[in-house]
C-alpha cells in the first residue's frame, strides 16, 4: 500500500502529500479532481462523492462501485450490488428454463398417456366394426342353426324341417325387432367412421400447438419487451390467436358446420373485434354525423350479436334434449311441477291437504268423504315432453265402490273456473274418469277404465299415467300388471292443436289418499 501510495503524484496545494482520492461531485463550482488526505480537510467535499485510488487499482471484473460511476440515483448501484451478491449465474437461469420445458414435456406426456389407454379400452368395447356388425347379423340370421336344422333335414329327420319352421316364425314374429337392431348397428358405426375423421381434436390439438408456439414466443421475446404490461401481453396473445384461426378459413368453416360450439367461439371474436373496431373510430372532434353512423353500427352489431347468442343458445338446448332423449333419460318432475289446490270451491281450498310423507313422496289427503276435489299442476305442462305418473289410491272405508276419480288436462287459464271433467261443449279439458263418459276411448287392452267391472278394484287403485301432448299420445293403465289399458285416438287428441297452454290434474270424491309414487319427464328427439 506505502509502495501504490508513493507511486502516485504528489499535491500541488500540500508539497509532499500524495494524491488519494478523486473528487465525483461535478455540482458545484469547485473542480479540483485529485485530492491528497489534507485537502479533505480544507474542502466541503462529502464522503459518498469521494473514490480512493485503491478502488480502482484493484477492481476486478466482477465488482461494482458504491459511488460509480455517476448516476441519478446513486441506489442503483446498492441494487446491482445486492443481485450480484446473489447465488445466481448463467447455468442456474438456463437450468430453470430447462426445467420447466422438461416438467411440461413430461406432465404432458403424462396426460397424453392416460388419454391414450382410457380411449383405447373405451373404444375396443363400444365401437362399432365391421365384425361386429356381421356378428349381430349372424345372431338375428340363425345362420348356425339353419345349418344344423338342414344337415338334419337332409339326413331324413322330419325334426329338421320342423325345427327352419320354428327359424322362419321367430324371424317373422321379430322382423320389426331385428329391423331396429340392424339399422341401430349400421347408424352406429356410419357415425364411428364419421367421428374416424376427429375434427374436432385436430383443431384442439393445433390451438394446443399453438399454445406452445406462444410460450416459445413469450420466452425468447420477453426478455426484450420488459416493460410490456399484462394487458397487452394478452392483446398480443388474441392477436396470435385470430391471425392462427384466420391462417385455416376454409377448414375452419368445415370445422363450423358440424360444431356449433367452435363456430360460436369464432363469431363471438369477430363480434368483439367488429366493436372494437367501431369504438375506435369515435372522436368527440369529429362531427356529429360521424359519430351516429358509428353508433348505429354498433347499435346492428350488438342486435347481431344478441340474435346470434339467442340461435346459439336454442341450438345446443336442442342438442342437449336429444341427448338426452337418444338414451331415454326419465327426469324427476316433481320439484319441477308442484301440485296446487284449485280455487274453483272452497271445498278444493278447505277439504284437501297437499304436502310429502315421511318417504318425500307427495301425498294428496282429503279431509271429508262428502265433497269433491281438485287439484293440478302450478305450471303448464311442456307439450313436447313425455311424463310418467305413477299414484296409488286409497278411498275411504266404505267408499270402495263409489269413489270417483278424473284424471287429464285443463287449459291453464280455465282451471280455476270449471271443473276436470265438467260438460259442456267446450274443449277445455281432456280426461278419462272411472265414472263417466270419457273423452279418450280407445280400449288398447282389457277394459276402459270407466268399465263397471273394473273401475272401483283394487286392480285399478295403482295407475299409470303417461302422456306426450306433441305427440298426440295419453295412456292410463294399470301397474305394474298393465292388464287394462285406456289410450287417447289420435283424433281425441287433436284438440289440442288449439294453441292453449295445459296443466295436469285429478278431480276426486271420497278418496281419502293420492299418493305420487312416480313424476318424471323425458325429452322427445328431435329432428
Amino acid at each position: 500500500m506505502i509502495q501504490e501510495i508513493n507511486q502516485m503524484p504528489t499535491c500541488k496545494t500540500h508539497k509532499g502529500l500524495s494524491l488519494e482520492f478523486f473528487n465525483t461531485d461535478f455540482s458545484t463550482e469547485n473542480k479540483q479532481i485529485a485530492l491528497c488526505a489534507r485537502c479533505l480537510t480544507s474542502s466541503f467535499v462529502k464522503g459518498q462523492d469521494l473514490l480512493h485510488y485503491s478502488d480502482i487499482s484493484e477492481l476486478n471484473d466482477s465488482d461494482v462501485l458504491n459511488n460509480w460511476p455517476i448516476l441519478e440515483d446513486q441506489n442503483t448501484l446498492q441494487i446491482l450490488q445486492r443481485i450480484l451478491e446473489q447465488k445466481e449465474d448463467q447455468e442456474d437461469y438456463l437450468l430453470i428454463i430447462e426445467q420447466f420445458i422438461d416438467d411440461m414435456l413430461n406432465k404432458i406426456n403424462y396426460k397424453l398417456c392416460r388419454m391414450k389407454k382410457a380411449v383405447i379400452n373405451y373404444f375396443s368395447e363400444s365401437f362399432v366394426c365391421k365384425q361386429k356388425i356381421i356378428s349381430k347379423y349372424n345372431e338375428i340370421s340363425c345362420k348356425q342353426e339353419l345349418k344344423n336344422s338342414l344337415q338334419l333335414m337332409m339326413e331324413g329327420n322330419q325334426s329338421g324341417l320342423e325345427q327352419i319352421e320354428n327359424i322362419f316364425k321367430k324371424s317373422y314374429e321379430k322382423k320389426s325387432v331385428n329391423q331396429q337392431i340392424l339399422l341401430d348397428q349400421i347408424q352406429k358405426y356410419k357415425a364411428n367412421q364419421e367421428f374416424l375423421q376427429l375434427k374436432f381434436p385436430k383443431i384442439v390439438q393445433k390451438q394446443l400447438f399453438q399454445n406452445i408456439k406462444l410460450i416459445k414466443k413469450h420466452l425468447l421475446n420477453k426478455v426484450l419487451q420488459p416493460n410490456k404490461n399484462s394487458l397487452d401481453s394478452f392483446k398480443d396473445y388474441f392477436s396470435e390467436c385470430i391471425c392462427a384461426s384466420n391462417q385455416d378459413t376454409d377448414y375452419l368453416k368445415e370445422i363450423q358446420l358440424s360444431n356449433q360450439q367452435f363456430e360460436f367461439l369464432i363469431q363471438n371474436a369477430q363480434f368483439h373485434i367488429q366493436k372494437k373496431q367501431q369504438l375506435s373510430k369515435l372522436d368527440k372532434n369529429n362531427l356529429n354525423n360521424q359519430n351516429n353512423n358509428i353508433i348505429e353500427q354498433l347499435e346492428r352489431i350488438n342486435k347481431e350479436h344478441k340474435n346470434f347468442v339467442s340461435q346459439f343458445n336454442i341450438k345446443e338446448q336442442q342438442q342437449f334434449e336429444n341427448l338426452v332423449a337418444m338414451y331415454e333419460f326419465d327426469i324427476d318432475a316433481s320439484q319441477k311441477y308442484p301440485f296446487i289446490k284449485s280455487l274453483k270451491d272452497e271445498y278444493s281450498q278447505n277439504n284437501q291437504i297437499i304436502k310429502k310423507n315421511k318417504e318425500g313422496l307427495i301425498k294428496i289427503k282429503q279431509i271429508n268423504s262428502k265433497w269433491a276435489v281438485q287439484f293440478f299442476t302450478e305450471k303448464a305442462i311442456d307439450a313436447s315432453k313425455m311424463y310418467t305418473i305413477q299414484i296409488e289410491i286409497k278411498p275411504f272405508k266404505g267408499e270402495e265402490n263409489s269413489y270417483r276419480i278424473a284424471i287429464g288436462f285443463i287449459e291453464i287459464s280455465l282451471c280455476n273456473e270449471q271443473w276436470l271433467d265438467q260438460d259442456i261443449s267446450s274443449i277445455s279439458s281432456l280426461y278419462v274418469s272411472n265414472y263417466n263418459k270419457n273423452k279418450f276411448t280407445l280400449n288398447k287392452k282389457g277394459m276402459l277404465l270407466n268399465n263397471s267391472l273394473i273401475n272401483h278394484s283394487e286392480l285399478m287403485r295403482k295407475l299409470e299415467i303417461q302422456f306426450c301432448l306433441k305427440q298426440k299420445f295419453f295412456q292410463i293403465a294399470d301397474y305394474p300388471g298393465y292388464n287394462n289399458i285406456t289410450q287417447a285416438r289420435g283424433e281425441e287428441m287433436l284438440r289440442n292443436l288449439d294453441g292453449q297452454e295445459y296443466v295436469f290434474g285429478m278431480k276426486h270424491y271420497s278418496v281419502k289418499s293420492i299418493k305420487v309414487l312416480k313424476f318424471t319427464e323425458k325429452f322427445m328427439q328431435k329432428n
